[in-house]
């Protein structure tokens, strides 16, 4: 996946994620005699796309990177798909099971590692974990070898090529009767253990896979008392700025940004905010936002026009602008956010807003996004089976573009 959408741009990614994912789905139901309950990052093969299409086939996505960065770092939704994170920083212990079924210290030490781990989940507040138990090849091979050897810096082997290296090693088969014995133990141990309770994917979905349906005045200006600078920018000479673009509790950056442009038009005609608006799917942008406004200002009219043109967006594509164009000049998304919010914040004191300063600069996207960009370039380039002249640039701003579109899930009560 990394390879046939790193220099494609965000639609041409999306429509090749989703044709090889729902071929990849048909090939699984006719196999298996029904639909898969999820998709996944397996490895190194990612893209953000993925999780944009995991989402329109109502699926659940394990291992994900945008669910692995400090952050976030749990249970999270991208691009509108569930997904899990990847990570040994606590709520997810990853390969290493499959080497140790055959040894029995072995496997106490991996026994002693889930233990740790709950421990720390407590400690942290964190209510979900993954406990990766095995490669199936891993647990009667001896060693990941095949990996490296057979698909090495991004070729795949010809037929011969790959017989020519002989059998893959495998435990023998005396061996095979401990290793049965200590997956069972791991399994039961995992299955008694007083303080987990074990579910599978679709109970998972059950229980995480819901949203808000609407979002409430409350919720946009605690959003916006978080992101604007206590003392507003009131002239083209302060160097006031907004600071990280933040991730809510409840709701995605995109989700507010929507939120805050369907409350802004309700206002310009009703002349009061709604209560609530309905929360919208909605996507981040597909191009790259300007840093600096062309415009040093927003008058009322300008403000309200620029609300109508994000939502025709929404309307239109589920997507948010990377610019909002004014008469020729354009001002990039963050900007856009401040204005919005600087202008809500002004309405719901019930002040008469005739304009707003911009700040000389704003975010493109959460700060956040940077640490999508930074793992996915070490799982991919660092990684032997990767074609080493990859280009990760076009590929790696669609996650930072998609970071909009992040949040926490929460357990149903």
């Amino acid at each position: 996946m990394p390879e046939y959408t790193s220099d494609l741009e965000w639609s041409e990614g999306l429509e090749k994620v989703r044709a090889e994912e729902n071929a990849f789905a048909a090939e699984f139901e006719e196999f298996f005699g029904r639909r898969p309950d999820a998709t996944s990052r397996h490895h190194i093969i990612g893209a953000t796309q993925q999780y944009a299409v995991a989402a329109e086939m109502r699926l659940p996505s394990f291992y994900g990177v945008p669910a692995s960065v400090p952050n976030v770092n749990g249970i999270s939704f991208c691009c509108g798909a569930l997904n899990t994170p990847n990570t040994e920083a606590g709520g997810q212990i990853g390969t290493g099971f499959d080497r140790s079924y055959s040894d029995d210290a072995q496997t106490d030490i991996s026994i002693q590692r889930i233990e740790d781990e709950i421990k720390y989940c407590q400690q942290t507040g964190k209510s979900f974990m993954t406990i990766f138990l095995g490669h199936p090849v891993m647990v009667r091979g001896v060693s990941p070898w095949f990996i490296y050897f057979t698909g090495p810096n991004g070729e795949n082997l010809s037929r011969s090529q790959a017989d020519a290296l002989g059998q893959a090693p495998i435990k023998p088969a005396s061996v095979m009767p401990t290793v049965r014995r200590n997956f069972d133990r791991v399994c039961q141990y995992i299955g008694q253990h007083p303080d987990l309770n074990v579910i599978n994917v679709r109970e998972m979905q059950r229980r995480y896979d819901w949203h808000k349906p609407s979002v409430s005045s409350k919720n946009l200006i605690g959003y916006v008392d978080e992101f604007l600078p206590a003392t507003p920018t009131n002239s083209l000479l302060c160097d006031t700025q907004p600071g990280d673009i933040p991730l809510n509790e409840w709701f995605t950056p995109a989700e507010i940004l929507a939120a805050l442009t369907d409350s802004i038009i309700i206002a310009s005609t009703e002349e009061k905010l709604p209560d609530q608006v309905a929360r919208r799917d909605v996507l981040g942008p597909t191009t790259l936002p300007l840093i600096c406004p062309e415009l040093p200002r927003l008058s009322r009219d300008q403000m309200i026009r620029a609300a109508h043109a994000v939502q025709h967006d929404l309307n239109n594509s589920g997507y948010l602008p990377g610019n909002i164009s004014l008469n020729g000049q354009n001002i990039g998304l963050g900007s856009y956010l401040y204005a919005a919010s600087e202008f809500y914040r002004q309405l719901s004191a019930g002040r008469q807003v005739e304009g707003i300063e911009l700040p000389r600069r704003s975010l493109r996207y959460p700060d956040f996004a940077h640490d999508i960009d930074t793992r996915w370039r070490r799982l991919i380039l660092e990684d032997g089976t990767t074609d080493p002249r990859i280009n990760l640039e076009c590929f790696c701003q669609h996650a930072r573009l998609q970071s909009w579109t992040i949040k926490q899930a929460h357990r149903k009560q």
